[in-house]
Order: C-alpha cells, then sequence, then structure tokens
C-alpha cells in the first residue's frame, strides 16, 4: 500500500513569515511518504525569490515531479504539483470551469497522473479549490 501525503503549503510561507520550502521537504521527509499532492506552489514569483518550489521540494525528496500551473501572470506561476517516488506519467493538467461572471475568484486547474503501485495503475488526481462569500 503506497503512502500518500496531501498538504496546502500555502506558498511556503512558514508561521515566521520566510519562504522555506526546505523546511516543507523536511517535514514530507519524516512522513516517507511515495506520493505527494501540493498545493500552493509559486514557480518564479518575485516574492518568493524566483524558485520554483515544486522542483526544488522534490529535489529534496529524491522523487520526480508534476507541475501545473492554475495562474500564469508575466513569467510568474503558481499552481499544484504531484511527487512521486514511483514511475509515472501525466494523464492530463487543464483549468478547471471558472465561477459566475462578475465574481472575482482566483483560477483553478486539476492535476491527473498514473502512477505505477506494484505494477497496477493508481490514478492520482490534486487540485486546489476555493469557497465562495
Amino acid at each position: 500500500m503506497p503512502r500518500i501525503v496531501t498538504y496546502n503549503v500555502h506558498s511556503c510561507i512558514g508561521t515566521d513569515r520566510r519562504h522555506a520550502p526546505e523546511r516543507i521537504a523536511e517535514v514530507l521527509a519524516e512522513l516517507e511518504p511515495d506520493i505527494v499532492a501540493l498545493q500552493e506552489l509559486d514557480v518564479g514569483r518575485a516574492r518568493s525569490g524566483g524558485v520554483h518550489q515544486a522542483e526544488l521540494i522534490a529535489e529534496r525528496l529524491g522523487m520526480s515531479m508534476l507541475f501545473h500551473p492554475a495562474v500564469n501572470v508575466l513569467k510568474e506561476q503558481y499552481g499544484d504539483a504531484i511527487l512521486t517516488t514511483l514511475p509515472c506519467r501525466l494523464v492530463r493538467a487543464s483549468a478547471l470551469p471558472g465561477p459566475p461572471r462578475g465574481l472575482f475568484l482566483e483560477p483553478r486547474g486539476a492535476l491527473w497522473a498514473e502512477v505505477s503501485v506494484a505494477g497496477r495503475p493508481l490514478q492520482v488526481i490534486n487540485t486546489h479549490l476555493g469557497l465562495l462569500g
């Protein structure tokens, strides 16, 4: 049975208000996961030093990584990732339908991967949904 962890990392901002993806990697390493679904990751964003947070965390954990940006603003991205130590392939990454017109809400996306667990396919879907009101 694979160990699966999901974690909304809030742009890797700690309670001390510092961006520190390496601390997220340390927490995850203690859990010894096979598959990790991460939400709210920065890529190339000025506020987080321009790093690719999912890539950095995956490297520290010795995992492969799939990333899908829900938000693209110039060269900055913000989105979700699936990390794993197991063989995997991207099935689909796409934006989700938006809210009714007139509401300003952050765009959402979903990332779908097929992970091979003991030779059998496991479908892993990662998304981050918001609340209305």
